[in-house]
């Protein structure tokens, strides 16, 4: 990577991280800008670089990762099936418990699908009208559904939210 700096540079410019070392051996990340000086004829003349220290930057996206992680752990574990659906009914994320009561091996089998090809023909009108009040108010919502498993195995469920994010 340190090969291409200069090279870059030359051309126009580079932008990148770096592992840096302090005098005491210590490394940590920057952000490293450089760029060409060039004179009146447009030769260059000079290099120049610019470096920030992104050592609290590089912690902080870590223990968001490490939150994310944890969250997702937890959502994917949990017993109740969970999902979230966009404004058409599209699966944007379904846990694991979600996908076991449809009967599919994983949940990003449901990723893209629309929740209603799991409902019970008897109930797609229904379901569809919930979401439409669900966007027009979205606080609690409580209805009940027969849904189709991937088996078409019928079984009855409760849907309970407190809010949806469209």
């Amino acid at each position: 990577k340190i090969n291409q700096i200069q090279p870059k540079t030359v051309e126009g410019g580079w932008a990148g991280e770096l592992i840096n070392v302090k005098k005491n051996g210590d490394e940590f990340p920057i952000l490293l800008s450089t760029s060409v000086i060039k004179d009146d004829a447009e030769k260059p003349i000079a290099l120049i670089g610019i470096s920030t220290d992104i050592t609290e930057r590089k912690k902080a996206e870590e223990a968001l990762k490490q939150s994310e992680e944890r969250f997702k752990s937890l959502v994917d574990n949990m017993l109740e099936p969970a999902l979230i659906l966009d404004y058409n009914g599209v699966i944007l994320f379904a846990n694991n418990s979600a996908a076991k009561l449809v009967e599919m091996i994983s949940p990003e089998q449901a990723l893209g699908m629309k929740v209603f090809d799991f409902l019970h023909p008897d109930y797609n009108l229904p379901v569809k009208r919930t979401l439409i009040k669900a966007r027009r108010n979205p606080e609690r919502f409580f209805d009940e559904f027969k849904i189709l498993t991937t088996n078409k195995k019928e079984r009855w469920i409760e849907s309970l939210g407190t809010k949806i994010i469209f």
